[in-house]
């Protein structure tokens, strides 16, 4: 019986042993795989478009070249954190989420999975490809609802709407990041010329999904004669709570 359990001991350390040696390089990678991208992104914020560049190949450093004399809207990166979805010897699939304060003082976030592959010379940026967070971005991510700010997040949906409803077509603008806001951007010069909507009334939101900074709600609500329900991502900037995507999962009828 000593002999059974010193035979599954001496097992048990040479498992561990094999595990920490293949574990090891795995996170040396994924450090140097983060610190790239992270730069990299840096790089972009601060038109430093050359040394973004020699941290890109393929597709990515020809649409660096081509934008070299164009006019590029700077930025200030308020926070980035970078994900490694899976990595191997010389490719790696990380996600990313970028907070940004832009020139004109308003905030914005971008999600974005981008793919490395390894050279001579280090990591280097092949593929940036930009994502929802409630349809890629939020995989792998736990979600706590014990603490969530509805309150704040319902006069912030307010706003929104009653800058539509007055036809403030910029001013509801600033309570939209990401998808929502480059939706409302592409959108203007059709839909800002009249009233979008009427008064939002009878407004019900409750959390599904929470964490720090994402908060994923149902809404209900009453606008025009119509009863709508819609999922709405929230994001946390810098400057506060944003909606960075809205989706209409039902409702519309009388």
């Amino acid at each position: 019986m000593r002999r059974f359990y010193l035979l599954g001991f001496l097992t048990l350390i040479i498992i561990f042993g094999i595990s920490i040696y293949l574990i090891k390089p795995v996170t040396v990678n994924n450090r140097e795989i983060k610190s790239t991208v992270k730069q990299f992104i840096e790089y972009l914020c601060a038109k430093n478009i050359e040394q973004a560049k020699e941290l890109s190949i393929g597709k990515v450093h020809n649409a660096l070249v081509q934008q070299e004399n164009a006019p590029v809207l700077s930025a200030t990166l308020q926070d980035v954190v970078v994900k490694v979805i899976a990595s191997g010897n010389n490719i790696a699939l990380v996600s990313v989420t970028a907070d940004i304060q832009k020139t004109d003082g308003t905030y914005d976030v971008a999600w974005y999975n981008i793919l490395l592959l390894k050279k001579k010379n280090g990591w280097k940026v092949t593929e940036v490809q930009p994502v929802s967070f409630l349809s890629g971005a939020i995989s792998g991510r736990t979600g706590k609802l014990d603490t969530q700010p509805i309150d704040e997040l319902k006069v912030i949906f307010t706003a929104y709407t009653n800058a539509l409803a007055k036809n403030n077509w910029n001013k509801a603008g600033e309570y939209l990041v990401g998808q929502a806001r480059t939706a409302h951007i592409m959108s203007k010069q059709i839909l800002e010329k009249g009233r979008i909507i009427q008064k939002v009334k009878n407004l019900e939101m409750e959390p599904i999904w929470a964490s720090k900074t994402d908060v994923i709600a149902r809404a209900s609500y009453n606008v025009d004669g119509r009863n709508v329900i819609v999922l709405i991502h929230f994001h946390r900037t810098a400057g506060g709570w944003r909606i960075a995507e809205i989706n209409n999962i039902g409702g519309g009828g009388q």
